[in-house]
């Protein structure tokens, strides 16, 4: 009904003025450059009805013929837009099956759809590495570096590409350019500092990584390693470093050499949670000549400030091996006792041994034919060793030796992308 009506009053304004006119034409007379027009003002008002019809009409074609090469283009560029989705996709599913040939293919496919060399190139340059073709790989991040806003990732994939070349020379040049550009880019940085240090440059190394934040287990770590390669004061690099064991090992022996045993024994509190290293508390009883007061007092403070650590195995063995230095036979004994038998390794069993030395009043337990054995310094790529060392003399990777007991030491090495 509403529309009727609308419709109805629409048709009615219209017709009302064309009435009107009809009924009372009136006469318009025009001059113009000595020509007389006279006519009715309803004739007019026609006459100006169809001109301006005319002119929407131009207008409207005039608009229609302009945007047949803006549809055409729109239209272009939708074809090349769902070609561009349905090669992205290709892609994607090529490179989760690892198919070289159709990763090749369907990068060189996007370039030319979209124009963009950067993530082309960059695709071809990790697809040429997937195939060990290190020579085709350089030559496409060598096009990304000359592309200003993909310098990056060019000095980036070179510098990787001599790391696996093994060229220390060329990766170190390479690296330098990217730290530059990215500072805090974690694996340039790394890699950065890890070649130094290969090459003795150990305070270049650690200038590399000296705002490296603290949550980065790893990194610090090999900062404080660096530091001690360098030669400076493991007092002053332990403010930074408290979860590192060679320099809190180092902290502890010069505060007891200095007869500063309270301090030692803090150092070793605030990191023992974490790294549950027995070789922190040989260094804490460490002394030139065997004294039992000094012991007995050592164990005292050793006792006070672990014993909110008993939990732990490490720590019982810990304070079992204290009060063993201090002479304290039947703790010792209750001490080790506390560790179960299934979890006895060959330390806790030699210690065990060394008490039945001392004392004649012990009986120790049946000994298992077979312990576990201690623990010692692993390396990622599967190398043992009794002490610490900076650099693994097999797979020669540096910062990459841990305690296997430490809580805050994941193992799990971070692969850093060969794609992103």
């Amino acid at each position: 009904m509403f529309k009727i009506t609308k419709f109805f009053l629409s048709v009615l304004l219209i017709l009302m003025p064309i009435i009107w006119l009809s009924n009372y034409p009136g006469q318009v007379k025009i001059l113009w450059k000595n020509y007389f027009v006279e006519t009715s003002m309803f004739f007019l008002v026609i006459l100006l009805s169809i001109f301006v019809c005319l002119i929407i009409i131009l207008t409207l074609v005039y608009k229609k013929i302009t945007l047949v090469p803006k549809e055409f283009k729109a239209s272009k560029n939708q074809k090349l837009l769902s070609q561009s989705n349905k090669t992205l996709t290709d892609l994607t599913k090529s490179i989760a099956t690892n198919d070289i040939k159709k990763i090749d293919l369907n990068a060189r496919k996007l370039s030319k759809y979209l124009g963009n060399s950067v993530f082309t190139s960059y695709i071809l340059s990790q697809n040429s590495l997937l195939r060990n073709d290190f020579s085709e790989a350089k030559k496409y991040n060598e096009l990304l570096v000359r592309i200003p806003e993909a310098k990056f990732l060019g000095m980036k994939g070179l510098s990787n590409i001599y790391i696996k070349e093994k060229d220390d020379k060329n990766a170190i040049k390479y690296l330098e350019q990217a730290f530059k550009l990215q500072p805090k880019n974690l694996w340039i940085r790394e890699n950065l500092s890890r070649l130094l240090a290969k090459n003795g440059k150990w305070k270049e190394a650690a200038k590399i990584l000296e705002d490296t934040k603290a949550n980065n287990e790893r990194l610090t770590n090999n900062r404080a390693g660096f530091l001690v390669k360098s030669g400076a004061s493991s007092e002053n690099i332990w403010k930074d470093f408290k979860n590192f064991i060679p320099v809190i090992s180092e902290s502890i022996k010069f505060y007891v050499d200095n007869n500063e045993e309270k301090k030692a024994i803090r150092i070793l509190e605030g990191s023992w949670n974490n790294l549950l290293y027995q070789g922190l508390v040989e260094q804490f009883f460490s002394s030139k000549k065997e004294d039992v007061k000094l012991y007995l007092r050592r164990y005292k403070l050793l006792k006070k400030y672990l014993l909110k650590f008993i939990k732990h195995d490490e720590t019982k063995l810990a304070i079992a091996y204290g009060a063993y230095k201090a002479s304290l036979w039947g703790e010792t004994k209750s001490y080790l006792e506390r560790i179960k038998v299934e979890d006895w390794d060959e330390r806790i069993i030699d210690l065990w041994k060394k008490l039945e030395e001392k004392s004649n009043r012990i009986i120790i337990p049946n000994l298992p034919k077979k312990p576990i054995k201690a623990p010692q310094w692993n390396c990622v790529c599967g190398t043992n060793y009794l002490k610490w060392q900076l650099v693994c003399d097999k797979c020669h990777e540096i910062g990459k030796i841990s305690w296997p007991k430490s809580i805050n030491i994941d193992l799990k090495e971070i692969k850093f992308n060969e794609f992103f």
